[in-house]
């Protein structure tokens, strides 16, 4: 379940537009990394 959550989260907030937020452009999923792609 854990393992899970962030990536869920990760969908939500990349349909987040917000003026105030930085739009998630994607994320990486491998052995042992993660990492979510933002816009900057």
């Amino acid at each position: 379940e854990m393992m899970g959550r962030p990536l869920e989260e990760c969908e939500t907030l990349g349909q987040v537009q917000h003026t105030s937020t930085v739009q998630v452009q994607g994320w990486c999923d491998g052995k042992g990394f993660r990492a979510v792609v933002k816009e900057w």
